[in-house]
Formats: C-alpha cells, sequence, structure tokens
C-alpha cells in the first residue's frame, strides 16, 4: 500500500471529509442522555469503536477522538478528574482501530466553557487544556481540532497554549449563536486573522448552525492566505415534532451543500450534532473526485477615518443630555394617537417645536393602552417636521431579544436617543396591580 502523506501535506493537495456526531449519534443508538459520552471509551470502547468503523466506512478519511468533554472541568461533574490521561489515550487507541492505516486520527479538544458563563480564570483553564492536549499528543495523532468554541476568547486561549506543544496541524472552529459574530463580538474575519497569527493552521466552523446558515456566516468572511477552512454544521437546528426533538437535514441536502463549500474554499467537511454516517456518504458521494477550489474572499469595506479631526460630525444639533448640562431645556412629552390618524399629531409637533420645544418625547404605549408604534412615528415626526424625537423604551411588552431588535430599528431609523423606564402596568387582566421590581 502506498504510503499517506503526512495531514498537512493532505490537506494542502485535496479535499477531506471528515466524520460526523458522535454523541448524538450514541444517543440515537440508546445511549442515555446523562451519562459522559467520553467515559465509554473505558467502559464500552467497542460502542466507540463501532462509531468510527462506521463513519470510516461511509467515506470519513479524518476522525476526531471521542474526547470533546475529556478534560479536568467536565470530568470532574462524574467523578473521573483522575482518569483524564487514560481516556484521552484510549480515545485514540479506539479511533485508530476503528479505521484503516489511510485515515487521519485527529485529536478532539473542546470548549471548556461550553457557552456557560463568560468570566473564567484564564490560569485554570490553560492547565486543563495542556494536560488534554499533553495526552493526546503523545498518543500520536495526526493533529488537533479545538471545536465549538463561542468565544473567541477562549479559543485563543486553548490555541496559545496547545501550539507550542507541537508542530502537528491545529484546526481552530468558532461556534456561532447567530451568522454574524462570535459570542463576545468579533466579526468572523477579525476571529480568523487572529487565530492565523497565533498559529492556528485552519479555521472554521463547527456546531450550532446548519449547513446554509454556515455558508452565509462564511460569503462576507475573508479567511487567510495559507488557512485550511474547516467546516462541520449540525444537520440543521434542533426542532420539536410530535413532541420529539430531531434534526432535519437530510443527507441528500448535505450532499448539495458540500459542493457550496467546496466553491467556498473548504478543504475539510464533516457534521455535527445529529449528522450520521449516511450524512458523511453522501457529502463523499457529491465531492468524489472533485479537486479543491481555491478560497475566493470577498473584497473588503473600506473602513471609515477613525482620525477625530476628519471624523463626520452625524448630528447638527446636541443631544439632550449634552444640552441640559449647559442650558435650560424644555422636553414636551406628546403621546402617539391610538388611531391610524397622524395628521393632527403632526401639526402638534410643528407647533411644539416652533414654540421653542427643544425636544419631543413619545411614549410607549403610555396608561398601558394601544397607541401608535412611537419607534414609526418618531421616524415620521423627525424627517417631516425636524423636531427632535426622544422616544420612550418600556421594559415592560418586551423581553431581551425584542428590546435588542426594538433598539436595531431605532438606529436603523436614525432615532439615537431614548428614554428608558419601567412602563405604566396593564391594568386589566388577571394580575391588574402588578409591579416591576427594576427595570
Amino acid at each position: 500500500m502506498k504510503e499517506k502523506p503526512d495531514l498537512r501535506t493532505a490537506l494542502s493537495q485535496s479535499i477531506l471529509i471528515g466524520d460526523g456526531a458522535i454523541s448524538t449519534y450514541l444517543y440515537q443508538q440508546g445511549i442515555p442522555v446523562g451519562v459522559s459520552v467520553e467515559e465509554l471509551c473505558l467502559s464500552r470502547p467497542d460502542w466507540v469503536e463501532e462509531v468510527h468503523r462506521r463513519y470510516y466506512a461511509a467515506g470519513a478519511q479524518v476522525i476526531e477522538t471521542n474526547t470533546y468533554g475529556a478534560n479536568r472541568e467536565r470530568l470532574s461533574r462524574y467523578g473521573m478528574e483522575g482518569k483524564i490521561t487514560r481516556i484521552n489515550r484510549e480515545a485514540v487507541r479506539i479511533a485508530r482501530r476503528g479505521v484503516g492505516e489511510d485515515a487521519y486520527v485527529i485529536g478532539t479538544v473542546g470548549s471548556i466553557n461550553a457557552g456557560r458563563v463568560p468570566n473564567y480564570d484564564p490560569a485554570e483553564y490553560r492547565d486543563m487544556y495542556e494536560e488534554q492536549a499533553t495526552a493526546l499528543l503523545h498518543s500520536e495523532v495526526d493533529g488537533i481540532t479545538l471545536e465549538t468554541f463561542l468565544d473567541l476568547k477562549e479559543l485563543l486561549l486553548a490555541l496559545e497554549v496547545i501550539r507550542p506543544l507541537t508542530t502537528k496541524p491545529i484546526i481552530a472552529n468558532l461556534a456561532l449563536i447567530e451568522v454574524g459574530q462570535t459570542r463576545d463580538g468579533h466579526t468572523l474575519t477579525e476571529a480568523f486573522s487572529t487565530l492565523k497569527k497565533a498559529g492556528a493552521d485552519g479555521v472554521g466552523l463547527n456546531c450550532r448552525l446548519g449547513p446554509l446558515e454556515i455558508q452565509r456566516a462564511l460569503e462576507n468572511t475573508i479567511v487567510p492566505e495559507d488557512t485550511w477552512l474547516s467546516i462541520f454544521p449540525n444537520a440543521g437546528r434542533l426542532a420539536q415534532t410530535d413532541g420529539e426533538f430531531q434534526y432535519k437535514s437530510t443527507p441528500q441536502y448535505f450532499g448539495e451543500r458540500a459542493l457550496s463549500f467546496r466553491e467556498q474554499g473548504a478543504r475539510l467537511i464533516g457534521g455535527c450534532c445529529g449528522t450520521t454516517p449516511e450524512h458523511i456518504q453522501a457529502m463523499k458521494k457529491s465531492l468524489a473526485g472533485l479537486a479543491p477550489l481555491p478560497r475566493i474572499n470577498p473584497v473588503p469595506v473600506p473602513k471609515m477615518n477613525n482620525d477625530p479631526k476628519e471624523r463626520l460630525v452625524v448630528r447638527s444639533r446636541p443631544t439632550v443630555v449634552e444640552q441640559v448640562k449647559k442650558e435650560t431645556t424644555i422636553i414636551v412629552e406628546f403621546d402617539p394617537p391610538k388611531d391610524l390618524e397622524i395628521e393632527d399629531f403632526l401639526t402638534g409637533v410643528r407647533e411644539l417645536d416652533k414654540a421653542g420645544a427643544d425636544a419631543v418625547t413619545l411614549a410607549d404605549n403610555s396608561m398601558a393602552t394601544v397607541r401608535m408604534s412611537n419607534m414609526a412615528l418618531g421616524s415620521i415626526m423627525k424627517k417631516q417636521t425636524g423636531a427632535e424625537p426622544l422616544v420612550h423604551i418600556t421594559c415592560r411588552d418586551r423581553n431581551l431579544i425584542g428590546q435588542q431588535s426594538h433598539l436595531m430599528g431605532l438606529h436603523a431609523l436614525g432615532i439615537d436617543q431614548i428614554l428608558v423606564i419601567t412602563g405604566d402596568p396593564d391594568h386589566r387582566g388577571s394580575h391588574p396591580n402588578w409591579r416591576f421590581t427594576r427595570c
């Protein structure tokens, strides 16, 4: 048999097919939810080996070890913090047994934080990442994949710890809650550039999103030169059907998306939660015999000059906050109408502006009664009268997502002044006398 090239060479020359989910696939086979999937490397290695064998038979060329949560923090929940090295080393042996010599086995290191809390002890995390990675590297894995990191900060910490330990390839994968950016506020272009500079050989996305969402997230992303792109989507979003939670993306759909990933320049393509050997087989079939395509990055949009001397002045008038610090300021509350007629309202605003009002505040359904949206009316008022709207934002009718969406809409409409209040309680319904304790 011809000796296979090392992983670095293989990824530089071709598209490699990765495997799919381990945990969710084991759950489908009857493993109880709530057990340590990583511990199965010790108690039921035959189950884990069979998963690897099925993915390899389906066409996977890169097999990930069953070690996503094989770190001290995760294993301590099951009283197995003393078995970290043993579990990681056994995981590598099991993966090797389950596949042929032509396959690559990469050690999986998952996020310790896993999206739970934004604050943690970096020194403690460094020790845990080094402990797990050392066990994997001593077992002669072909590379390391860092996966399902919601925050660039934590992924960068793990990469900075592991990079000095090996010259083997390291692939750094982020997981997005939504398409636009990482949980700690970085665009993918920024994140990928930072990871490349820190020593990542490959960057990419895994988990959380389905194939189409990941494809869209990458459309406006710049991938650094000489950096492999890795894509491991979930089998769509988790949905509930007849009381049962299921992933909806079919193997056929995954096969079609694999062609799109190739067009985006991906070099390592696999699956994450909800995927099965059938999904991998469909991707393998779609990509059979196809050479990789170069990554064509989008043209970056020039940034505005941040020099304060040349910065454009957006406002022609001082804000209410700026004005009240300098002089007496007159602010008049004028409630939106209860019907669809706005001409009388706009006439009143013009009269108030003419009389010297510095701003007109628009309540948000004052007295807990239905009125026209102050966001829409504030925008119309500003455009048609030139008066300055000060829009009320209540904490009564929207959850956090709704509030954030509302604020984004105000920004899009050019309304940049708000008054945040609790809002009047609804005097109807089964709890007419409820009160907020905070806004």
